[in-house]
């Protein structure tokens, strides 16, 4: 991810009115915590901001700029409003551009709003079904799920990503659906994969990792890892 950031960064430098280099640039941290569960420091949500609110000022009026700027302003600097309603005006200007809906997809489950997420990240596979964000659609899907008290669905839907493509997030989504499913012995066994695949995650990064303005949402998640296993 910092290989990524360095050549938007480039190319932002070689062409410093190119909008869409800074949002890529700022997108990069947003992967590189829901892939990899790293914790950005002051330092990097400071540059992220930055990143995000150059391409904003160049190019306000870009759906695509939009779409990758209000998703790391929401769950990088966590600054919920402000990306709720960047992703809003990135709809408005373009509700046929499948980024758009995946963004107000996260946003609405960081504003506490499963339904909404659900029904943003459906339309963003009906818009773009070969979607290349697929994995992280469904490991959205599964928490929109896990809200809703829907948990045999999330868990399908969670493990099947997790198959083919584990992350921190995919990880997550199907343990706190195992665990309020009943089966806390494969939420158990997600756990030990999960601390295999990033040995330092513990209860007290999920706040980064899965962020919500809702208490209740917070310790429905931080609960459900702790029956798991995973450590404080």
């Amino acid at each position: 991810y910092p290989q990524a950031r360095n050549l938007f960064k480039q190319a932002a430098e070689k062409d410093p009115e190119f909008a869409a280099a800074y949002a890529m640039s700022a997108n990069t941290y947003s992967l590189e915590l829901a892939i990899a569960g790293t914790i950005p420091t002051l330092e990097m949500r400071a540059d992220c901001l930055q990143d995000a609110n150059t391409a904003l000022g160049i190019a306000s009026e870009d759906a695509f700029v939009l779409s990758k700027c209000c998703h790391p302003v929401a769950y990088i600097c966590q600054q919920f409003d402000r990306g709720a309603l960047l992703a809003e005006r990135a709809l408005t200007l373009n509700p046929n551009l499948a980024a758009c809906w995946t963004s107000r997809g996260w946003i609405s489950l960081m504003q506490s709003e499963p339904a909404r997420a659900l029904e943003s990240f459906v339309h963003t596979m009906r818009l773009s079904p070969l979607d290349p964000m697929r994995p992280f659609l469904f490991s959205g899907m599964a928490l929109g799920y896990f809200f809703l008290g829907r948990y045999e669905e999330g868990r399908r839907t969670a493990k099947e990503i997790l198959q083919l493509f584990p992350h921190i997030q995919s990880f997550g989504s199907y343990i706190v659906n195992c665990v309020a499913a009943g089966d806390l012995a494969e939420a158990q066994n997600a756990a030990m994969q999960l601390l295999k695949f990033d040995p330092g995650f513990r209860v007290s990064r999920a706040s980064a990792t899965f962020p919500t303005r809702s208490p209740e949402m917070r310790d429905q998640i931080d609960n459900a890892l702790r029956a798991a296993g995973v450590p404080e």
